[in-house]
């Protein structure tokens, strides 16, 4: 897939936000991106929940997981 730097982080503050889609942030990390250092941040969000398991039913990722992606999409940002 391509996508920009600016769309990931799009896609990030989506999920961090509980909007989208149903299924936007699964296809997010399941589809391969052509560039190399944005699929190598996909396979880092892909990740987290080995990192960060959930603590309750219907979580993703613990809390500091959450945490970690905030620090991905800033770092994206330049921030």
């Amino acid at each position: 897939m391509k996508v920009t730097k600016e769309q990931v982080v799009l896609e990030i503050d989506k999920f961090l936000a509980g909007e989208g889609g149903a299924y936007d942030w699964d296809d997010f990390c399941s589809i391969r991106i052509d560039d190399p250092e944005l699929n190598n941040v996909r396979i880092l969000c892909t990740d987290l929940p080995i990192a960060y398991p959930p603590v309750s039913c219907g979580q993703y990722y613990a809390d500091e997981g959450l945490d970690e992606l905030l620090k991905i999409a800033n770092k994206l940002r330049g921030n």
